[in-house]
């Protein structure tokens, strides 16, 4: 997953001297540094990961320089029944961990996450892991391979029973596993990206979802590469469903305006979200 880069909306008051052609230093709204903290939530995740920055100013002071890691902040996540953990950080992957068998994350419940940095911003956020989808509506077909173009992408459908009653959010996406047993090698790819899913005019219950881009199936030549495509299906929260809704928008636009990301922070900048998923294999080899 592309590393997220925040850009904020200025409000750049500009007023000219006739005879200087200068802008007055109190028409520049400045701009502050903030706390940004990054988590999503899932019961699925063997390991709880927290990234928290400083964002940088567009303007003023730091504008200019890429946003800082804050390795000494205090990281705690909260439960229902004000069970915490801290979590540590951890200077290679820059972000803050904790094992999710020291602190157990379970659908339908309410967790918070509350960060404090040494300069004292106090950052803060809530969510609700959403229930699963049930595995048994789960279905993946794919579209059937052409000899005469055998390199052609083939897409895969996923179909799974919306949640009746109630406005839902949903994410898709797929991963090529494969192992190369003579060089003793896994290789690990994202295929398709990622795709945000709400149930807006879903008809018949029923979400149908083609998975494309990257998915070559292909004859078996090497019997000594083993292998499959993983596809996730994930019920989220409307927090996760906004901001990587807006993410991907920023990332279709390149020459786009400076935006602001969808933030459910309080006290900063950032998300705290939850998801649940289903994970299918399909076979990526056609015999």
């Amino acid at each position: 997953m592309k590393k997220c880069i925040y850009l904020f909306i200025l409000l750049l008051t500009m007023c000219s001297c006739e005879n200087f052609g200068v802008f007055e230093e109190d028409s520049i709204i400045k701009s502050t540094t903030q706390p940004y903290v990054l988590c999503f939530l899932s019961p699925q995740d063997t390991v709880i990961q927290v990234t928290v920055k400083m964002t940088t100013p567009t303007v003023g002071e730091g504008s200019g320089s890429s946003n800082q890691y804050i390795s000494n902040a205090r990281v705690v996540l909260r439960n229902e029944q004000n069970q915490e953990v801290i979590l540590q950080w951890n200077e290679q992957l820059k972000k803050y961990l904790s094992s999710k068998s020291f602190f157990k994350i379970e659908a339908q419940k309410q967790y918070r996450l509350l960060v404090t940095t040494p300069k004292g911003d106090s950052v803060s956020a809530s969510c609700i892991i959403p229930s699963t989808i049930d595995s048994n509506t789960v279905s993946i077909t794919r579209a059937s391979f052409n000899p005469e173009n055998p390199m052609a992408s083939l897409p895969y459908y996923l179909r799974w029973k919306d949640i009746g009653n109630e406005k839902n959010y949903y994410a898709a996406f797929g991963l090529n596993y494969e192992t190369d047993t003579l060089e003793h090698k896994t290789y690990l790819t994202g295929v398709g990206g990622q795709q945000t899913i709400s149930d807006d005019n879903i008809q018949n219950g029923i979400i149908e979802y083609p998975i494309v881009g990257g998915i070559y199936p292909y004859k078996r030549l090497e019997k000594s590469h083993t292998g499959n495509f993983m596809f996730y299906i994930c019920q989220t929260d409307e927090h996760y469903y906004r901001y990587h809704k807006e993410f991907s928008q920023i990332n279709d636009l390149p020459s786009s305006e400076p935006m602001k990301l969808y933030s459910n922070m309080i006290g900063g900048y950032g998300v705290f979200a939850g998801y649940n998923g289903v994970m299918l294999r399909a076979d990526k080899w056609y015999e």
